[in-house]
């Protein structure tokens, strides 16, 4: 799905921008961001998706400051930026797992012959 997403932006914004020549100025470049948004927007959350158009429009006028690139390139470009993203949720999560690492690596409340003696079906009390 992301993929699909990503592929309707750059058909979207290389057609939007195909006629253009010159160089990029503010309007085009929030113009970009702003279409770019509203497609991500279905896949991401608001900040995700902002923060991947950005990356991905910023990229675009380094690299093409002639706005001279092709769909192909548009492509390369926002597939770079999704591919390097780490989303919010994906980020929380991380942090989640690592505090729960953590919180297990520091718990010495249960020693080792403890944890087999409740595993033992013999001491185990009814």
């Amino acid at each position: 799905m992301k993929k699909l997403i990503l592929a309707t932006a750059a058909l979207l914004v290389a057609f939007a921008f195909s006629s253009c020549s010159g160089s990029w100025n503010d309007e085009s470049k929030k113009s970009m961001k702003d279409n770019c948004n509203s497609l991500e927007k279905l896949v991401y959350d608001e900040a995700d998706a902002k923060a991947l158009c950005d990356c991905y429009v910023d990229n675009l006028v380094k690299k093409y400051p002639n706005v001279d690139y092709t769909q192909e390139q548009v492509t390369e470009e926002m597939d770079a930026c999704a591919k390097n993203y780490k989303t919010t949720a994906e980020k929380k999560s991380e942090m989640e797992m690592q505090d729960m690492n953590e919180g297990m690596a520091g718990d010495t409340s249960t020693t080792d012959a403890e944890a087999m003696d409740m595993m033992d079906p013999a001491t185990v009390k009814h």
